[in-house]
């Protein structure tokens, strides 16, 4: 026998002396908001993919560091020399691009899908723990001219940077009730994060145990499993440099000795990364970087506010382990490594983004005041996102220029060899020259090849010699008739060694 129901309350009708089962509005409203901030962070993700495509040409020739990526995994290439500051994590990451017989663009525009879709899933991650926060987050960071240039570039330190923020995700919601597959993914995580730079990853991994203690949350299961995945993420870097360096100290003296790991000038150092924030290649003396002090101040702010008592767990738990690994990761660059890159610093950005965007979002829920305040912080990240269009731009166009110079020298360099094997000596941009020509190259190391330089370069049918300018006239190579390549204001000489009846060099 059917019973009638009271409209909206899904209780028998003459039952009103038992209680009612109200729903849980604050929980029917947290499951709207996540909704809605999964939304929020694929828009961002379909953003950043589309801008990527927009405004940044898949055909540019690549730069020094690409190449010398690119010739670990291409197909009949002599591998370039990698030095001892270098990881091979991204060189997995566009092996089976390349493998497949992927060109350039084709290995660009894997990265600009993956790296929109690694966006996306990394701060994704933080959702549950902040909220609309993480969409805020993610366009901080990805709109960063920093990270729009670098999604589809062939470097570690962007992959380095979401791989580590989706690190930390993993490892708060751990902390906070979250699944044993939480703490699983993040250790493996961080060994990928290793495979793409290993030091970032100990930092990383410095960062959250700091954060373990300070906070009285003992969890060694966790700790050790990242331990384990930053180890096995350590270990293909340490056996190669045990075998090419006499080992990691070896390494490391290595890399200090090429300025990739010493004390440095910190003063010089801020400013240097200041002026970077909006397009500069390197500080002027003389000049303040009023732009990168506004940032950076904005940051620092919006941090502030994240701290404040009112901010409840767990997104002042967040806020405390991001903190933590910004200044880590910033320390690492600002003072350890005197040779500077605008790109170093994409792991820091990628942490002091989610904690701009906790305190942002707080700030718009908290009065009238507060609200306003927001508003106009929202509304003013579109004129930032466009400005920051317009700092990466020129950046990237000063890049192309310069590889086109080397990829057009390489590129005639493959029509003078025709089919034949070939190397060359180059006194600069040797690496570009190698990957548009497909010839061995080796880097000339004076004005004038030596005998000794020659030999070891003479490892095709044809050898080549790249100069700048004209040969001296002591040398044999004075002798030859040098191909004249123009390229915009740049001119190259070409000496084909072939051509010489005797080839025997002067020093």
């Amino acid at each position: 026998m059917s019973q009638d129901t009271d409209s909206g309350t899904g209780s028998p009708a003459g039952r009103a002396d038992e209680p009612r089962t109200e729903p849980d509005l604050s929980s029917i409203t947290l499951d709207r908001e996540w909704k809605l901030a999964w939304l929020l962070v694929a828009a961002v993700g379909v953003a950043y993919l589309v801008t990527q495509l927009a405004f940044f040409p898949f055909g540019r020739p690549s730069n020094w560091d690409e190449a010398v990526y690119l010739s670990q995994v291409t197909p009949g290439m002599d591998a370039l020399f990698m030095d001892a500051w270098r990881s091979r994590g991204i060189v997995l990451l566009i092996a089976p691009v390349r493998l497949l017989g992927g060109t350039l663009p084709d290995v660009r525009l894997f990265l600009t899908i993956t790296s929109a879709t690694a966006v996306t899933l990394a701060f994704g991650l933080w959702i549950s723990l902040i909220g609309l926060a993480a969409p805020v987050a993610a366009f901080l960071f990805s709109f960063m001219w920093f990270a729009l240039i670098s999604g589809s570039a062939i470097m570690p330190n962007f992959w380095a940077a979401v791989a580590g923020v989706a690190v930390a995700g993993l490892v708060a919601r751990r902390l906070e009730g979250g699944s044993l597959r939480a703490a699983v993914l993040a250790a493996t995580l961080l060994c990928a994060m290793a495979l793409l730079r290993p030091t970032e990853a100990i930092v990383l991994v410095g960062a959250i145990g700091l954060y373990l203690a300070a906070a009285r949350r003992s969890s060694w299961r966790l700790a050790v499993g990242l331990g384990v995945g930053v180890l096995i993420g350590w270990l293909p870097w340490i056996l190669e440099m045990s075998i090419r360096f006499g080992g990691v100290s070896g390494a490391f003296r290595r890399a200090n000795s090429a300025g990739h790991l010493a004390v440095a000038r910190i003063g010089e150092n801020v400013l240097t990364y200041l002026a970077f924030t909006y397009g500069r290649r390197t500080f002027v003396p003389n000049t303040i970087p009023i732009e990168g002090i506004v940032w950076w101040s904005l940051l620092v702010i919006l941090a502030g506010v994240a701290l404040l008592p009112a901010v409840k767990r767990p997104a002042r738990s967040v806020v405390v382990l991001s903190i933590i690994a910004t200044a880590f990761l910033a320390f690492e660059y600002l003072v350890l490594v005197p040779f500077v890159a605008w790109r170093f610093l994409l792991p820091a950005y990628a942490f002091a983004a989610v904690t701009a965007a906790i305190g942002l979002v707080w700030l718009f829920r908290r009065g009238v005041a507060g609200r306003v305040a927001g508003a106009v912080l929202l509304v003013l990240m579109v004129p930032w996102a466009l400005w920051q269009l317009d700092m990466g731009r020129p950046v990237l166009r000063a890049q192309v220029r310069l590889g086109e110079r080397y990829q057009s020298a390489g590129l005639l360099l493959r029509d003078l060899a025709g089919d034949r094997p070939c190397s060359f000596v180059s006194l600069g941009g040797y690496p570009q020259v190698q990957i548009a020509s497909g010839c061995s190259g080796a880097k000339l190391v004076s004005k004038e090849p030596t005998r000794a330089q020659l030999a070891a370069a003479a490892s095709g049918d044809e050898v080549f010699v790249i100069l700048p300018h004209a040969a001296v006239s002591r040398s044999s190579l004075a002798a030859l008739d040098p191909t004249v390549h123009r390229y915009r204001r740049r001119m190259w000489f070409i000496y084909q060694l072939s051509q010489l009846r005797t080839p025997e060099p002067s020093g």
